[in-house]
């Protein structure tokens, strides 16, 4: 990503890592099929376009027990999925080695 981003001389790469490394972790990754954002936080980003659109908020919660709960249950089972997928590679990994 990085090296798409910068030109040949490459000086302004420091300006463009935060912009790629956020683009990285928002963008939906083919092995886990979720974004890392959402498996660390439990929910999508909320984009620089959503805010300049105005775009109202993707969830909205009368209270701080209902968020909370549905914030543990999306990070467990992320992370569930992340382990199921990591286990499988892992193991077809080793047997191909053998």
């Amino acid at each position: 990503m990085l090296r798409g981003t910068v030109a040949s001389g490459g000086e302004e790469w420091p300006e463009l890592l935060q912009m790629v490394l956020f683009a990285f972790n928002t963008a939906v990754h083919s092995s886990i099929k979720q974004s890392p954002f959402f498996v660390l936080h439990g929910r999508e980003p909320r984009l620089p376009s959503d805010v300049s659109l105005q775009l109202p908020k993707k969830a909205v919660y009368s209270d701080v027990s209902t968020f909370t709960q549905d914030l543990v249950i999306n990070i467990q089972d992320a992370w569930r999925l992340v382990k199921e997928i990591w286990t499988w590679h892992n193991k077809n990994t080793l047997l191909k080695l053998m």
